[in-house]
């Protein structure tokens, strides 16, 4: 597990490409380093020149300059793959310990879809972009400390410049740091939350388009946008005042390396080719410096990035996994004792092995926190919950998941693909014996339209199921359901979208299909109330027994045919 602090995080994911770093700083350092040689090289060549009065001096130191020039060469364009090769691999690193963590079975970690998605993508690549920086970051280091040091020796006063200057510059950048690393957390936060809104509305666009609503949903993306730009435009002008300065800065410092070696050329304390290799010398620490400059701006986003990351890494579980696990044995039946916890209080609740019971919940939030339980999304805050008399958190989450099925089919997640796709999630293989089972589940959800195509399992559904009605949505995860033919099965409002006569006829066909098998068919229509073996009510966040019901049936008397009680 990663470390969760922003700078931690940084550390930990340069610290796995540490070889690689490595290469890619000596490389680096190389590709710098000979661009720096060149001048120094051509001052010596003129001075050559100029003692020996031939014209072969400089032919040798000019086969030098080449050689330099494709040793740097070769230098920079292995240095520059090794960097392409940290961004994506840091980045990508990251990006799996993120995903590990959202996936996790014990949960926790969810986020909405555009601040995960901004976390995995834009955060995990700002990451990336440090550990690409440091080949060119540890070349500009060396190479810098390198030509102060060439300096001093050849003029000690021009190398206490360049020393002394260098902090110098490095310290007029400072103050930016802290707000350019506020600035990309909060040109982040926007572009998350504008991601979550273009996520949401492709995800409503059937509805938005039924609504006649395009114009509202323009608007809201236009001002997430809006927000994403102001954020953005904040950030440039952070950013443009930085490297302002780290142009101008460098620019000043190399005005006064050109004057002070101007004066003592003047004085005779340096020679011609001196004076030219200063001057080359002096131009060309903008590149380092301005390269040093970019690496604090880089590391500025990639912290606050990290921090984000960070953030989602460390949040707790939401349920714990027992070290003594053990097996159930077989699924048996399901049962909540005295559980309470939001959304419900003190339920006490049954379902046989073999029985199919139909939940009816006076409020969402009860039937919400019963899939949640079942499924062990969360723990009850009391009680406990039981599958064949074992306790929940007493079984391994992996084979809990394989016995109890929670699907909310109401609202089902459908992938992009094909429909054959979608029902091998339930565990189908790709076989003739798989396909057969395929068709017989889309038969049995009463996919009849979907049935009459040439090869119905080979329909892609768009985006998100978007090709889709409602209602087919929901069929399709009814035939998913049926296809992974748990041993436990809770679906939720599983035929809300349907119409009367087709939902009559799922509720029977998929009554019978479970018949038989522990299932938990939580939903509020009486069609499939009618077709369970049982129902029961929680109202006012209890399971109510047939003497108890007169408030509830008042609210709702057409349950009261459902449990033969007269309203």
């Amino acid at each position: 597990m990663p470390p969760t602090d922003g700078a931690g995080l940084v550390r930990w994911a340069l610290r796995q490409e540490r070889r690689r770093i490595v290469v890619g700083a000596l490389t680096g350092i190389v590709w710098m380093g000979g661009l720096a040689l060149i001048p120094v090289v051509v001052g010596r060549a003129i001075d050559g020149a100029v003692d020996d009065g031939s014209g072969a001096e400089i032919g040798r130191w000019a086969a030098i300059v080449a050689l330099i020039v494709v040793v740097s060469a070769a230098a920079g364009a292995i240095r520059h793959r090794i960097a392409m090769l940290l961004f994506a691999n840091t980045g990508w690193r990251v990006e799996q310990a993120l995903t590990r963590r959202i996936h996790d079975p014990r949960g926790g970690a969810a986020r909405a879809p555009g601040d995960s998605l901004a976390m995995a993508t834009t955060d995990a690549e700002r990451i990336g972009g440090i550990a690409d920086l440091m080949c060119r970051g540890s070349g500009a280091i060396v190479t810098f400390v390198g030509i102060g040091a060439l300096m001093i020796l050849t003029s000690p006063l021009l190398g206490i410049i360049v020393l002394v200057g260098l902090p110098a510059t490095l310290f007029a950048l400072v103050p930016l740091w802290p707000r350019a690393e506020r600035r990309a957390a909060e040109q982040r936060a926007q572009l998350a939350a504008a991601t979550s809104t273009a996520t949401d509305t492709i995800a409503g666009l059937r509805t938005v388009r039924g609504l006649g609503a395009e114009q509202v949903a323009r608007s809201w993306f236009a001002s997430s946008s809006a927000a994403v730009e102001r954020a953005g435009v904040d950030m440039a002008r952070v950013l443009g005042a930085w490297f302002a300065l780290s142009a101008a800065v460098p620019s000043l410092f190399l005005a006064l390396v050109l004057w002070v070696g101007g004066n003592l050329a003047i004085d005779g304390d340096l020679t011609p080719g001196e004076v030219v290799a200063f001057t080359g010398l002096a131009t060309f620490l903008t590149i380092p410096l301005q390269t040093i400059s970019e690496l604090a701006v880089t590391w500025a986003a990639g912290l606050a990035s990290a921090r984000q990351i960070g953030a989602a890494l460390a949040t707790p579980p939401a349920v714990d996994e027992s070290s003594d696990a053990a097996s159930s044995g077989d699924a048996g039946g399901l049962a909540l004792v005295g559980v309470s916890t939001d959304g419900l209080e003190g339920l006490d609740l049954t379902v046989g092995a073999d029985e199919v019971l139909g939940v009816a919940c006076d409020d969402q939030s009860s039937a919400l926190a019963l899939a949640e339980l079942l499924a062990r999304r969360r723990d009850p805050d009391d009680g406990y919950v039981t599958l064949g008399g074992t306790d929940l958190r007493s079984l391994p989450l992996g084979e809990l998941r394989s016995r109890i099925l929670v699907d909310d089919a109401g609202d089902p997640w459908i992938r992009s693909g094909t429909v054959a796709q979608n029902l091998s999630l339930g565990g189908g293989e790709r076989s003739a014996v798989g396909e057969r089972e395929h068709l017989d589940a889309l038969h049995r959800a009463a996919m009849t339209e979907l049935l009459e195509e040439p090869s119905p399992l080979s329909v892609r559904i768009g985006g998100r199921g978007l090709r889709l009605s409602g209602g087919q949505r929901q069929r399709l995860a009814i035939a998913r359901a049926i296809r992974r033919d748990p041993p436990a099965l809770v679906l939720a409002d599983p035929t809300s979208a349907l119409d009367a006569l087709t939902e009559a006829e799922v509720s029977r066909s998929l009554v019978a299909t479970r018949r038989g098998r522990c299932t938990v068919l939580a939903t509020t229509s009486p069609t499939l109330l009618a077709a369970c073996d049982r129902v029961a009510l929680i109202a006012d966040r209890r399971c109510v027994d047939s003497g108890h019901h007169a408030e509830l049936l008042a609210r709702r008397p057409e349950y009261a045919a459902l449990i033969g009680v007269t309203p």
